[in-house]
């Protein structure tokens, strides 16, 4: 074996380097007082995910929790600690704009006039516009009385039943609305079309032709408009009047906690701010498109001059948040737990994840490839032929389709267990085990039913072959397949075991909890000394004299064929999965870290 290695991670700046070094076919053998491996550096770096999508709604719940949506079904949620997840929803069309009245019940719209309202954790397809007009923005006035509009004069309604089509007679695209009761709003729209309902719809006159982006207003003579090149407009009670304007590019919307504090965003990453008399452009980090913006003021701070919470959302996945110093950029990191992770080729993986997550790193690039699913994904294997297989908590097996989930064993049966972990010798020769001590096996015609001797649960599953696979789980359990059937093996171990690595040569190495590791020649097992009492999460070789562990609070241990040896990370949460292959090493994390590591 030819060693000579370099891994770089990259985190927060911190710079190590490890190698050790060798000839051809030459073992190394390192005496007991000498540590395993010389030379140790390493460089950790957290990899962020690629652009997102384009985000073109935002709302603060009424506890003060922001949430986003945007274009394919995005749905970002604000889970405090400046951190954000992203559950799926089943929504794959564009969305336009949302109304959060708290985390449990949610009103958003989209393209083609869809109307979906998530209420008792389950999203709900509430209206589909006949005409298939894009919505493009939604107003509430209460929690039983919602508007929204969109193209072509489009203007539909919500009042504690079904929502209802208003037929209004404007051809222009409508973009903004507010208002105070059902009798006292406003839209704006194309061609500087503004409208007013009093109970009779009729135009105002605003003395432009550019687009009305988006309304907010702080009573009836105190109201903004803006819109496209710039467009500023305020209406006093009696007619609208055009603002000066620090920009000319276009304004998307318009947000204020009152008349003396007022922000705007728009293209090119633009944020303005009037104080009442005038308009002034500020500092932005980013330089993409901002196109939604919202606020929230904490009740218990009512006497506040100044907004306790603002968010504004735009092109690229892009999050601003404004925290009444500065406006910063939201990361673009998942935060969700991935669970686990696989290499596909050379400087290319898959790594899974809650909240149905799938990230792949191709090109250089990370980024979330599954917009589809809603269930939290557990483990994924690659098959010798290249298949890529994956299962999470609905029983489901999943064959990864580029970017596509098909599930491959609609005709299993689980009794509500679920599958934790797989292994693919190759597509037709799978083996999934999971709760229960439920064990299934692919044979490319059929799934079928192993006993396994065993009601614990099992949470790895890896083999050499079709006829020496080895899966583990609670209370110290091994099973050993042989071709035939599943046996029980003797591990002398009674805690969790969480992971399971096989060489090709048939040796498997154990992970669990409280540090334990496990060595199996095939007849014996060892109880190997980690040097730590950290639960460990999963394990990866590339030989029996190269293996690599991972587990809690960050560890990484290395086995060099003689004896385990802990590696600094710098990383302070829990590592869940790791793979070694192609000349790179690939850890992920509890709060959605990916590591990557770069050998020479």
């Amino acid at each position: 074996m030819n060693i000579n290695r370099s891994i770089i991670i990259a985190l927060a700046g911190v710079v190590m380097l490890i190698s050790a070094c060798g000839r051809d076919g030459e073992t190394i053998h390192i005496p007991p007082d000498i540590p395993p491996v010389d030379d140790l550096a390493f460089e950790f770096e957290r990899m962020q995910t690629g652009p997102g999508p384009e985000l073109t709604g935002i709302s603060y719940t009424e506890d003060g929790y922001a949430i986003a949506v945007g274009f394919d079904g995005a749905f970002l949620r604000d889970e405090g600690s400046s951190q954000w997840a992203r559950p799926g929803t089943g929504i794959t069309s564009d969305l336009r704009d949302i109304h959060a009245r708290s985390r449990y019940e949610l009103w958003t719209i989209g393209k083609e006039g869809s109307i979906y309202h998530y209420e008792m954790n389950k999203w709900n397809i509430v209206y589909d516009d006949p005409d298939d007009n894009t919505l493009n923005t939604v107003w509430s006035l209460s929690r039983r009385i919602h508007y929204a509009v969109g193209s072509r004069g489009t203007i539909v309604k919500y009042r504690g039943g079904p929502w209802r089509k208003t037929r209004t007679g404007i051809k222009y695209d409508l973009f903004g609305i507010w208002g105070t009761s059902e009798y006292n709003l406003y839209f704006g729209g194309e061609e500087g079309a503004i409208y007013y309902y009093n109970g009779t719809l009729m135009r105002m006159d605003s003395h432009v032709t550019t687009t009305i982006r988006s309304i907010w207003g702080f009573s009836t003579d105190n109201i903004y408009a803006v819109g496209d090149e710039g467009t500023i407009l305020r209406f006093d009670g009696d007619e609208w009047s055009r603002q000066d304007s620090p920009v000319s590019g276009d304004i998307f919307d318009v947000w204020g906690l009152e008349p003396s504090n007022v922000y705007a965003v728009g293209e090119g990453g633009m944020i303005l701010h009037s104080d009442g008399m005038s308009w002034t452009q500020l500092s932005s980090p980013t330089p993409n498109t901002l196109r939604r913006l919202q606020g929230y003021l904490d009740p218990r701070r009512i006497l506040d001059v100044e907004c306790s919470d603002i968010c504004a959302v735009g092109d690229k996945g892009t999050i601003l948040h404004y925290d009444r110093n500065e406006w910063r950029v939201f990361d673009q990191y998942f935060k969700s737990p991935i669970n686990k992770v696989s290499i596909t080729g050379e400087d290319e993986f898959i790594a899974v994840g809650e909240s149905s997550i799938i990230l792949r790193f191709k090109d250089g690039e990370l980024s979330n490839i599954n917009e589809l699913n809603t269930v939290d994904l557990l483990d994924i294997s690659i098959s010798s032929d290249s298949n890529v297989f994956i299962v999470g908590t609905d029983g489901g097996v999943y064959k990864l389709d580029g970017s596509r989930l098909e599930r491959v064993n609609w005709s299993t049966n689980l009794d509500e267990k679920f599958f934790r972990s797989v292994w693919a010798n190759n597509w037709y020769d799978i083996f999934v085990v999971g709760n229960g001590g439920s064990i299934e096996h692919f044979s490319g015609a059929s799934w079928d039913k192993y006993s396994s001797g065993t009601t614990m649960d099992l949470y790895d599953v890896h083999g050499s072959s079709h006829t020496n696979v080895i899966a583990v789980g609670d209370m110290g359990n091994a099973l050993h397949f042989d071709g035939w059937e599943w046996s029980h093996l003797e591990t002398g171990s009674d805690v969790p075991l969480s992971a399971v690595w096989m060489s090709d040569g048939g040796t498997a190495f154990v992970v669990g909890a409280s540090g334990t590791i496990l060595k199996f020649d095939g007849d014996t097992w060892t109880q190997m000394n980690s040097g730590t009492t950290r639960d460990l999460n999963d394990i990866k070789g590339v030989s029996v004299e190269d293996v690599f562990a991972v587990g809690a609070d960050g560890t990484l241990l290395h086995y060099n064929g003689y004896g385990w040896t802990e590696i600094p990370t710098g990383y302070p949460h829990d590592i869940l999965g790791i793979d070694i292959g192609y000349g790179m090493m690939v850890l992920v994390g509890a709060d959605g870290s990916v590591l990557k590591t770069l050998t020479e």
